[in-house]
């Protein structure tokens, strides 16, 4: 997955721990990977034009993951739009139906085993959806 067009992954939770997993897990499979602690910092972060997939919580201050999905719809043209995965640990079909209708491509329950974020990040850069 190395050497993608725009593949910095961007992680984005508030949870440092969380992150830090992540993060490990990315490492690992040789992706180049950066942290937001919120969504605030996540859309600027977003504005590099470098982010190929994004690994999102829901619940955050300041900005939630809703919030991000939401502004990435209206996003300035011509910023490429990442794949999102959200990440979180409620998995109500109610809060999948409103992640997929904001425009997630993914979403994994925490606790996520490590295969779900492998075979996100390899959908992300495949250009591909785990809607299905």
């Amino acid at each position: 997955m190395q050497n993608q067009p725009y593949a910095t992954t961007l992680i984005v939770d508030d949870h440092p721990r969380n992150r830090a997993l992540l993060r490990a897990l990315c490492d690992a499979m040789g992706l180049e990977s950066d942290e937001a602690c919120d969504g605030l910092d996540a859309i600027d972060k977003l504005a590099s034009g470098r982010i190929g997939l994004m690994f999102l919580d829901i619940n955050m201050p300041r900005l939630d993951g809703f919030g991000v999905l939401e502004w990435l719809r209206t996003a300035p043209q011509g910023l490429r739009r990442p794949h999102v995965v959200m990440v979180t640990t409620d998995d109500r079909s109610e809060t999948r139906g409103r992640c997929f209708a904001l425009g997630c491509d993914g979403f994994l329950t925490k606790p996520f085993r490590i295969e779900e974020v492998r075979n996100a990040a390899e959908f992300g850069f495949g250009e591909r959806s785990m809607r299905a």
